[in-house]
């Protein structure tokens, strides 16, 4: 008899905890069902814009074929007026349509590129816009030339004055693109007015080339670099479009 009593203890515990168990899934199911309900629904991917216009048509006018080369470099910085147009913001600290875009990370640039390269314009151009690597960017600020400041053919290496805006002309401050002489293939700018992003690593940092509107005329050649992080921005921080041909 005591021990048919202590089967069905057993039993019952047995059968408490079973009870037990199927209660404890049950809330679980239900809270979670709960949630799910609640939980809001993911918005749909945004298509990337197909964009067109002036705006568009002007980026591509501005390149220039690289004598020697297979690549494109555009003759000014990108502008606030385009940045503005492809990427909706701006967070220059200095505002201008014609004033480089500054205060932009490497991501940030790879970020518009691809917004540009997915117009049906330039498709339909055959290009492929990109940042340029160290190599490229170098060879085509010198245009041939062989100083530091490349630009030799028409102006006396050091005289920075023609060619740049750096900390002795330019108020500390960026200047529209386009004002200074360009160089010996026609692109201005590679000197001062605001460091421009290149692909080339240094570490887990990219390298920038050509100088600043606060630096001096050493810190301005076609040699000179920095490196940042690719999400780092900076107010002295712009980028110049290169491109390929399909």
């Amino acid at each position: 008899m005591k021990k048919h009593c202590q089967i069905k203890k057993k039993s019952l515990c047995r059968l408490l905890v079973a009870l037990f168990t199927i209660i404890v899934v049950c809330i679980i199911f239900c809270v979670t069902l709960v949630m799910l309900k609640n939980q809001k629904p993911k918005e749909e991917k945004q298509l990337m814009p197909d964009l067109s216009g002036p705006i568009i048509e002007e980026i591509i006018a501005s390149l220039i074929d690289v004598p020697g080369k297979n690549f494109k470099a555009s003759k000014y910085e990108v502008t606030q007026a385009q940045w503005n147009y492809i990427m909706g913001d701006n967070t220059s600290k200095y505002v201008g349509d014609n004033l480089p875009v500054t205060n932009v990370s490497y991501e940030d640039c790879l970020d518009f590129i691809n917004i540009l390269n997915h117009s049906s314009i330039v498709k339909e151009r055959g290009l492929i816009f990109k940042l340029p690597n160290e190599s490229e960017w170098r060879y085509a600020c010198k245009a041939g030339g062989l100083g530091d400041f490349g630009n030799v053919s028409q102006n006396q290496e050091g005289n920075i004055s023609d060619v740049a805006w750096y900390i002795h002309n330019s108020n500390n401050q960026p200047h529209q693109v386009g004002q200074k002489t360009p160089n010996a293939w026609g692109i201005y700018d590679m000197h001062g007015n605001v460091w421009e992003w290149t692909t080339t690593k240094k570490g887990e940092q990219y390298l920038l080339y050509g100088g600043a509107y606060n630096l001096n005329d050493y810190r301005c050649t076609a040699t000179s670099t920095i490196f940042n992080y690719a999400n780092y921005r900076h107010q002295l921080l712009g980028f110049r479009l290169f491109a390929t041909a399909k």
